[in-house]
């Protein structure tokens, strides 16, 4: 349900709404599993393996013009197109990038081998202790870091359409 709501409010805003809709598919894949297999292991699959792409999805992301950290930046607040991006800009979305990377794959590393190792319960407690207190944490350090680098990084000029002529390019 709260997915769902999330969902739709991202929609009414007028919003693309990825982190919801992302959030909406792995709930249901996940209640999809553990209903036909009827198995405890594998309705919680599901989250720890979105975990472990998730971690390769930053990392890999720092090797593109526009890091993932970026591209979820862009849902939250305006940023300039990606081809105006100084590179002090990007430096930062490449760090909190690896940083969110890093995170995910741990998460997901650590979760996946409670999960096959102890109990379900065993697995809910861990799980419960690397979710909500360390992602607001990261959120937290996230928003204060960027924030703090955002304000050293010079305005990127905005572009002035040009008019050819036959010898110069003059500025309009």
């Amino acid at each position: 349900m709260v997915s769902l709501s999330l969902f739709g409010w991202e929609r009414r805003k007028g919003r693309p709404g990825r982190l919801a809709r992302l959030s909406l598919a792995i709930v249901l894949l996940q209640v999809t599993a553990g209903l036909l297999a009827g198995s405890a292991v594998l309705y919680f699959l599901p989250s720890v393996s979105v975990d472990l792409v998730e971690g390769s999805a930053f990392g890999i992301s720092c090797l593109t013009r526009l890091p993932l950290a970026g591209v979820l930046a862009a849902e939250l607040l305006p940023l300039p197109p990606a081809a105006s991006h100084p590179p002090a800009l990007r430096q930062l979305f490449v760090r909190l990038s690896l940083v969110w990377g890093i995170y995910f794959t741990c998460r997901g590393a650590i979760s996946l081998t409670v999960l096959l190792t102890t109990s379900t319960h065993t697995y809910l407690l861990v799980r419960s202790l690397l979710d909500a207190p360390l992602v607001l944490l990261l959120a937290a350090g996230s928003v204060r870091y960027g924030i703090r680098r955002l304000g050293t990084i010079p305005p990127v000029a905005e572009a002035r359409p040009s008019v050819r002529t036959d010898r110069q390019e003059v500025l309009v």
